[in-house]
């Protein structure tokens, strides 16, 4: 096999280019961001897969990405630092949401359905003392449409009564079974008002 032999003027033009490259995207992350050897400091990271497309984002709140539907992008009700995470389609399929509101902490983990949230456990904890730690399941809502569907079932310690509550399709509690913070058990069947129509325990 014959030797190609590349002259000595465009290894070193090949050697500069590729030096001012990385001295120019070194010294561009560094200005706008935080490195070290230790940590990492950013405000956004787009997690993409070999086509480009986006599968996952860390964001802070005020970068955070608004939810997307077919390509149409809605308004989010609230802005959460956190992680979002997407589908083959680019459609928004849950995430992790960290945020404050009106002296209350909220976290949550969800999994969407294709238009909205399916399950999600979240940690509500106010400075008045409040708190809420549960597991919630929620019904789709129709098709095309953005939004939340009727919760159908709870798993939740609420300010210290732990409680199941199983709703109808109606997002209505039908069936309720907790005990509180001072050792009272409770299984009631409700009607579609709230309605206490028989206490199985009495």
């Amino acid at each position: 096999m014959k030797t190609v032999k590349i002259p000595a003027i465009l290894l070193v033009v090949y050697s500069a280019i590729v030096s001012i490259a990385f001295v120019f995207l070194l010294f561009s992350f560094k200005t706008n961001n935080s490195f070290n050897e230790d940590e990492i400091s950013l405000k956004r990271i787009n997690i993409t897969d070999e086509q480009g497309n986006v599968r996952l984002v860390i964001s802070n709140e005020e970068r955070i990405p608004p939810p997307i539907l077919d390509g149409k992008e809605f308004k989010r009700a609230i802005s959460p630092a956190g992680i979002i995470f997407y589908d083959k389609k680019g459609n928004e399929c849950g995430g992790l949401a960290l945020s404050g509101k009106d002296n209350t902490d909220i976290g949550a983990l969800v999994l969407d359905y294709s238009n909205m949230d399916a399950i999600a456990m979240r940690v509500i904890d106010t400075e008045g003392g409040d708190y809420n730690a549960g597991f919630i399941i929620n019904d789709p809502s129709p098709k095309g449409t953005l939004g939340r569907g009727n919760g159908r079932i709870a798993l939740e310690n609420d300010n210290g009564s732990a409680q199941l509550i199983l709703n109808d399709a109606n997002g209505k509690p039908r069936l309720k079974i907790a005990v509180d913070d001072n050792g009272n058990a409770s299984f009631n069947l409700l009607d579609k008002d709230g309605n206490i129509t028989k206490d199985v325990l009495k």
